[in-house]
Formats: structure tokens, sequence, C-alpha cells
């Protein structure tokens, strides 16, 4: 018996085959299955499409740069790094920086938290249940009557945050970097979704709640969303990367 503490026996997971729905990191994390023993098959049930260094994402930087803010919500850590670079592209990365650091930061959760304490920003509050509406909640708390707030979003829109904040008498300025949308080539999905539901799959992983949503409207779309919530009840594990997710 292995007496060293700091040594963890991994349980192996041969004999298992795995269902991966994410587009982005999906071969870091099949790569880890696989050292673990596992099979893996891979079927991004969504991709996530960078918004460009031009466009809406530009206006709001530059009109949170005239006009700065005193409040900023991050959603995601890649959100701000890739909001940060693009803005690199335009000469302004310092300016954002020191703009955002001159805030109230709020981080939805750990990979928000961590990505702004890379660019030395200084988080007021970050949300432990990880959800973007807790996070809002716990913000509306304090009069926030003539704020200015820089919303970074999580690849969806959010227009019931926005709202809620406004009401709340901010102004909200908002800060797309990426979103998600239907990959391209559904096929693999498709595959994996019959898989599950023919019990070829021991687990499937999830990283995001729109990967939860995008799954259930392709096996909606093969009409066999019945079977597929059956399959995940009784013998396929659903493995989850977050609360939210």
């Amino acid at each position: 018996m292995d007496r060293n503490p700091l040594c963890v026996r991994v349980p192996s997971l041969a004999g298992h085959r795995v269902g991966i729905t994410a587009d982005r990191r999906a071969e870091e994390q099949g790569e880890l299955l696989r050292r673990m023993g596992a099979e893996v098959l891979h079927g991004p049930v969504l991709r996530t499409l960078p918004l460009g260094d031009e466009g809406p994402m530009r206006q709001a930087t530059d009109e949170l740069l005239a006009h700065r803010p005193t409040i900023t919500i991050l959603s995601t850590g890649i959100g701000l790094r890739s909001w940060v670079g693009a803005a690199e592209t335009w000469g302004t990365a310092d300016e954002l920086v020191e703009v955002l650091g001159s805030t109230r930061v709020l981080a939805r959760g750990p990979k928000a938290f961590a990505a702004a304490v890379q660019l030395g920003l200084q988080v007021w509050h970050q949300e432990p249940s990880e959800r973007l509406c807790s996070l809002v909640d716990h913000l509306v708390q304090f009069p926030l009557a003539g704020e200015r707030i820089a919303l970074q979003l999580h690849g969806n829109e959010s227009p019931e945050i926005v709202a809620t904040l406004e009401a709340a008498g901010a102004t909200v300025v908002t800060v797309a970097a990426y979103q998600w949308v239907a990959p391209e080539d559904e096929a693999p999905a498709r595959r994996l979704v019959r898989e599950a539901i023919d019990g070829q799959l021991t687990a499937v992983t999830f990283t995001s709640p729109s990967a939860v949503e995008s799954t259930c409207r392709i096996a909606d779309g093969e009409g066999v969303l019945t079977a597929l919530r059956a399959a995940f009840r009784t013998r396929v594990t659903v493995a989850c990367v977050g609360p939210v997710t």
C-alpha cells in the first residue's frame, strides 16, 4: 500500500466510451480522458464564433474609453482575454486595462476571476454560485443610480440582465467578444446522440449550459429527445463542469 499522501490513485476508465460535446478545448479534454483509458467520441454540439476585431466590440470599447465605467462585470475568462487581445490590435489594450482597473470588478466564476487577476485587476466580488443572475442580484442590493456598467457577455445576449441593471438606475454597455452558434457540420453531434441512446456511451460531458441546450435541440430535430432524456436518466452518466451547467 502506498503511504505517500501526495499519491492519488486515479480510477481507470478502461472499457468506457465517453462522448464530448464541447468545441473549445475539446482535444485537451479528450486527451485527459484517453490517458485514463477511455475511448472518446467527439461530437461538438456548438462552436465558438469570434466576433472579430471590428464592429460592435470595438464600438463598445471606444465608448467605454471615452466615457469610463464605474463597474465591470466579467462573465468569462476567454471573453476577457479575447477583448483585451482585440484591444491590443487597436493599440488601446493598456488604456482598456487601466480603465477596467479603476472600476469595481465583479467576476461570475473562477475563470473570469483568474483572467482578471492575470491582468492585474482587483476583483471586488466573485460570485460563488457562478450564475450571472445571482451576481446581478448581489449587485442590485447596492445603489446603482448613475452607475455606468461594462458588461462582458458570455456567448449569448442577456437582455434580462441588462433590463435588471437598467431598472436599478445603471447605464449598461455590453461587450461581446464571441458567440455560440450551431456547428457547421452536425453529423458528429447526431452520432453522439444516437450512440448515447443506443447504450454505446458510458458518459457524456458538458462544459456550458448552451451545450446542453444545443444537444437537446439536435436530439429534438432528430425526433429522439425523449429517448435521449431517458438514456441520461438511466444508463448514461451526465458529467458537467460547474453548477451552472
